[in-house]
């Protein structure tokens, strides 16, 4: 895929590859989180000096452990700079024209009892849930999930989405 195409509906909405999502709702969403989780790795290789390392073949590391009371300080000093980075980067770029596509229209049928759709159409949720929502089912039902959750969390330990990394992430 070229950096200008859109998402299309055969991307995948995860990490995983071979996880098929049949929902659309859910697709869109979990693709939302991917997609967010994707750009905030982008911005810790960029906080943490690896970027221009990336077209030199660092293997594709996450970014390392830092400390985490830096990390949490540096939050608030290096917001300006991770907006504008997201602006500016073209991956970050890319990824954020991504996160602006609108999601999928129903069918105009009632969703099927049990699935994603229907759960927040139930529980009317705003989109901040709906996003939440499918952070977590990215937590169960992605493998692959796992150690991007742990890089953005800057803690090998966490290796589940937790209402923190979705604050960060929003």
């Amino acid at each position: 895929m070229r950096m200008h195409e859109p998402l299309s509906p055969t991307t995948p909405a995860t990490f995983q590859p071979a996880l098929q999502v049949a929902d659309a709702q859910a697709a869109y969403w979990l693709a939302q989180v991917t997609l967010r989780l994707r750009r905030e790795v982008c911005w810790l290789w960029r906080q943490h000096g690896l970027l221009a390392g990336a077209a030199d073949g660092n293997g594709g590391l996450l970014p390392p452990i830092a400390d985490p009371l830096q990390t949490t300080l540096d939050l608030a000093r290096f917001d300006s700079d991770k907006q504008i980075f997201f602006a500016s980067d073209e991956t970050a770029l890319w990824l954020t024209r991504q996160l602006q596509m609108p999601p999928a229209n129903g069918t105009g049928e009632a969703p099927p009892g049990g699935g994603f759709t229907w759960a927040a159409a139930a529980l009317d949720l705003a989109p901040a849930e709906r996003f939440v929502l499918a952070l977590a089912l990215a937590g169960v039902s992605d493998s692959a999930a796992g150690s991007v959750f742990a890089a953005c969390q800057n803690d090998a330990t966490r290796t589940r989405p937790t209402l923190a990394l979705a604050q960060r992430l929003g």
